[in-house]
C-alpha cells in the first residue's frame, strides 16, 4: 500500500511540475497534479485489492 501512495504523490508532482513548466496558470497546475494523483492511487489501490483477493 505503501507503495501505491509514493508512487501516486511522485505522479501528482511530476504533472504538477510539467504544467508549471509550460507556463499553464498556477491553479491549472494543481488541479491536474491533484486530479492525476487521486486517479493514480485509485487504480492502484483497485490493482492492490484484485490482487489480495486472488491470493485469499
Amino acid at each position: 500500500m505503501l507503495l501505491v501512495v509514493f508512487a501516486s504523490v511522485i505522479v501528482g508532482l511530476i504533472v504538477a511540475m510539467a504544467f508549471v513548466a509550460t507556463d499553464k496558470s498556477m491553479i491549472t497546475a494543481v488541479s491536474a497534479g491533484g486530479g492525476s494523483l487521486a486517479f493514480t492511487f485509485s487504480a492502484g489501490m483497485t490493482i492492490l485489492s484484485y490482487i489480495r483477493k486472488q491470493d485469499g
